[in-house]
């Protein structure tokens, strides 16, 4: 016979669906943020930023993750510790981009052959 699932598989299933919702949108909203190219060129008086500039070198992807981290948790980190969250995204992304650029053929073996 077969079990219902425990309420904590469907707490678990909930947010995967929720993670893959978040992870699909994440491009369309960094898109919807871009600042579109200005028609004249700027006055040259600096303009002080609302919030504070993500890293050189941080995606978008990984700019937007630390803003909702940021708007959930305003109080918990200072300046440096959110420029330290937003390159360890932009390097957790990046791997992941690797690591799906890596193609593997059928006839690809893993290093180690496990036994029982």
């Amino acid at each position: 016979m077969s079990q219902a699932p425990s309420p904590r598989e469907r707490d678990r299933r909930g947010f995967l669906k929720m993670l893959a919702a978040a992870t699909t949108l994440l491009p369309a909203a960094a898109r919807a943020q871009a600042p579109a190219p200005p028609a004249q060129p700027a006055p040259a008086t600096p303009a002080a930023p609302a919030t504070p500039a993500a890293p050189e070198h941080s995606t978008g992807e990984a700019r937007l993750l630390t803003e909702v981290l940021r708007a959930r948790y305003p109080d918990r980190f200072n300046e440096a510790q959110w420029t330290t969250i937003a390159s360890d995204f932009d390097g957790d992304l990046s791997g992941g981009k690797r690591l799906r650029a890596m193609k593997l053929t059928n006839g690809d073996e893993p290093d180690i052959t496990f036994r029982a």
